[in-house]
């Protein structure tokens, strides 16, 4: 999961780690990276989503799940 996580784009790792690894609130990161909590809200949402992309190409990579089970993700 780390290793996915280093791959996201810094706007987006650093907002990840903050709140998913820390336990820092929104509110927290948000005053930590001197942005708008709303900021905070769409860098997650959009960090989310690239996480789980790569979290299913490396289960995939990994044999774990097949093509056709991450088809539509």
């Amino acid at each position: 999961i780390m290793n996915a996580i280093d791959c996201l784009p810094d706007s987006f790792h650093i907002t990840v780690i903050l709140i998913n690894v820390e336990g820092f609130s929104y509110d927290e990161a948000a005053e930590i990276l001197g942005v708008p909590g709303g900021t905070i809200r769409s860098r997650m949402k959009r960090g989310r989503t690239l996480l789980q992309k790569a979290l299913w190409t490396q289960a995939r990579e990994a044999g774990i799940v097949s093509a056709e089970t991450t088809k539509e993700k």
